[in-house]
């Protein structure tokens, strides 16, 4: 039995899932939040690891053929995991987790008895929230838009992300059966959804 809670917030690029878990932070005593890109940007990991800007990494994952580029993303979330186990929190709030990475890997293309794989080899959170938001609502939250987040189109603008993301959050339907334990409106103040969550883990903020 693990020594922690971990406590996952999920949704489409540009529902709010950063705020909120940021927000959660600051209300759950010993709390720190996960990140797929804590690897890469730690510090003492520099020299490490060839990327210096989330541009760099967004010029990468573009080369990249789909299996290698879904096998990245998952190795460092993996890897930030185990960063994040190593300090004993009694919470880990996972931003995103690998549900976010699965539909979007699946939208650009990765099969999908591969990405079964691969996610297979990850902990089921304690809790899942899912925050429910429409394409032209998350384009309104971003405010810079990578070419991962619009299908690596050739051109970034609201059409290629709201199309991209539209397949997304189609994918994210796909996945609700098994993985939601609440569903959040993403039009609903972090504030809000904090009680919520706080609600749905009998955890009274300090």
């Amino acid at each position: 039995m693990s020594s922690y809670k971990l406590i996952c917030v999920t949704g489409p690029d540009g529902s709010g899932k950063s705020s909120l878990v940021n927000a959660l932070k600051n209300l759950i005593a010993g709390s720190i939040v996960v990140s797929i890109w804590d690897t890469i940007k730690d510090p003492s990991k520099q020299n490490l690891v060839p990327f210096r800007t989330m541009e760099d990494v967004d010029i990468y994952l573009s080369h990249l053929h789909h299996e290698s580029r879904s096998l990245l993303l998952m190795h460092c979330l993996a890897e930030s995991m185990e960063m994040a186990k190593k300090k004993n929190a009694p919470y880990l709030l996972a931003d995103s987790y690998w549900y976010k990475y699965y539909a979007t890997e699946k939208a650009h293309g990765s099969a999908v008895e591969y990405l079964d794989k691969l996610v297979s080899l990850f902990e089921k959170p304690d809790f899942i929230f899912y925050i429910n938001a429409k394409a032209n609502l998350t384009f309104k939250r971003k405010m810079i838009i990578s070419r991962y987040e619009c299908g690596f189109a050739n051109e970034v603008n609201k059409q290629t992300f709201m199309n991209f993301q539209k397949l997304v959050i189609d994918n994210f339907q796909e996945l609700m059966p098994s993985i939601s334990n609440k569903i959040l409106d993403a039009n609903t103040p972090a504030s809000e959804n904090c009680k919520i969550i706080l609600n749905e883990l009998k955890y009274t903020a300090k």
